[in-house]
């Protein structure tokens, strides 16, 4: 018998309604869905992060582009803001990464609204409790027990629909995309009332897919930090692409 392991993944949204939380065991070739959280307020989603788990998946930007972070800096002191390009201030090293390999632009998290959850979870993440006392640290580099995601380049490398999913509108292809992991992934299992709400928000969704790239992140199935950006990556954050054949073999 294998050590159980559970995965968290939280799709974060800027306020409670757009946030949700899936958990999922994995154990013996098996991963069942144990629950699914919408609607996570601040006190409910620090509670998330402060669970004993081994592996959290959020999809949010868990950093800002150094060139971003220093220009803002030397402005707030009166100093000249520099003459960097814009790309170097609204995109992350990540960020630029994901786009040369799988051709997915994320959201840029100096320019975009993504903003917003990310400060959310920024704040979170600083609070006493979440980590262990005396508290280091987060590693954003994906290394320790938070690992930032990005669902639509998951499925993306995954072969699944990574568009249109989204809102009410978006419904009938997440049912799809529902269908296509039953069939490519037997050993996920999940209560018929979980698959519903699953099925019934794409932040919940998100959640799910948040919480299987994580255990890929935590069996080593993403694609790794180039060594010359592993030290950026701590500070930055560094989106976890799961391998495209990493799917099938989560469960293993």
């Amino acid at each position: 018998m294998t050590a159980s392991v559970v995965t968290v993944g939280v799709d974060v949204a800027s306020r409670a309604p757009g946030t949700a939380a899936c958990w999922v065991r994995w154990e013996d070739g098996a991963a069942t869905v144990e629950r699914v959280v919408p609607g996570l307020d601040d006190d409910h989603l620090a509670a998330v992060l402060r669970e004993p788990v081994e592996k959290v998946g959020l999809d949010v930007p868990l950093g800002w582009p150094d060139g971003f972070v220093e220009a803002v800096a030397r402005h707030q002191a009166r100093e000249p803001f520099g003459d960097g390009g814009i790309e170097s201030l609204a995109r992350r090293r990540t960020d630029r990464w994901v786009h040369e390999q799988i051709h997915q632009l994320p959201l840029s998290v100096s320019t975009d609204r993504i903003a917003y959850p990310a400060m959310r979870m920024a704040r979170l993440l600083g609070e006493s409790g979440v980590n262990e006392e005396p508290r280091p640290a987060v590693d954003r580099s994906g290394a320790g027990k938070f690992v930032e995601v990005y669902p639509a380049a998951a499925l993306l490398v995954w072969g699944l629909p990574h568009r249109r999913y989204k809102g009410t509108a978006g419904g009938a292809l997440r049912a799809g995309i529902l269908d296509a992991l039953h069939r490519r992934c037997p050993w996920l299992t999940a209560h018929s009332t979980a698959w519903t709400e699953i099925a019934r928000t794409d932040h919940a969704f998100d959640a799910l897919i948040c919480a299987l790239i994580a255990r890929a992140r935590q069996r080593d199935l993403c694609h790794p930090i180039p060594r010359e950006q592993r030290e950026t990556a701590a500070r930055e954050g560094w989106i976890a692409v799961p391998l495209p054949e990493s799917l099938e073999h989560l469960g293993v």
